[in-house]
């Protein structure tokens, strides 16, 4: 899919002004959403008054579902085992005022996303799991950089992945107050 979409761009075959076309007014497209962007669909035939074989079929765009998995990627920073289950961690900014902010400084001329500095801690010291969620929050509070801590807040989302014909559902989502949580326990963590 990936390549297609180069293909096409290479070719002059899709232009900023389709992209931009595409996007706004939300357009209907060909492609299907993979599972794990049908999350939320799923509530909307398993409730109170719904037999659940309702089905909601969803196309995108293109240009779309680029963007959807592009941000996907840069969002997921864990993947764990959890029983059978394979989980995928995604670390969302819970505003769009603090996108700037997942962009941390390693060094004078190079900045690495927060996401990626968290898979590489998780990775160093072999972080089994997000569970129980107190202990992820002092892990992140002890393991981030000061600089990041006290400037980031995260919306933190766990989703099981789609696995044969078991489609992707959420496992949990919260946010964490890392800024205020830095604030109250500046003592206690220096």
């Amino acid at each position: 899919m990936f390549q297609e979409y180069v293909r096409k761009l290479e070719k002059k075959q899709y232009s900023i002004f389709d992209l931009n076309n595409s996007l706004y007014p939300f357009a209907i497209g060909n492609y299907s959403l993979p599972s794990i962007f049908n999350i939320e669909f799923y509530g909307y035939t398993r409730g109170a008054y719904f037999d659940g074989r309702h089905e909601i079929e969803y196309n995108t765009t293109l240009h779309m579902l680029m963007i959807l998995l592009a941000g996907y990627i840069n969002a997921r920073c864990l993947r764990f085992r959890m029983g059978r289950e394979s989980i995928t961690v995604l670390v969302f900014p819970p505003s769009s005022s603090e996108i700037r902010d997942f962009l941390v400084s390693k060094t004078k001329e190079e900045r690495i996303p927060l996401q990626s500095m968290i898979e590489d801690e998780a990775n160093k010291q072999k972080l089994p799991a997000i569970y129980p969620v107190e202990a992820l929050i002092l892990w992140l509070l002890i393991n981030l950089p000061e600089e990041v801590i006290k400037n980031v807040n995260l919306y933190l989302v766990a989703i099981s992945e789609p696995k044969g014909v078991n489609p992707a559902f959420l496992i949990a989502d919260f946010f964490i107050p890392l800024r205020t949580l830095y604030f109250l326990m500046e003592d206690l963590l220096k």
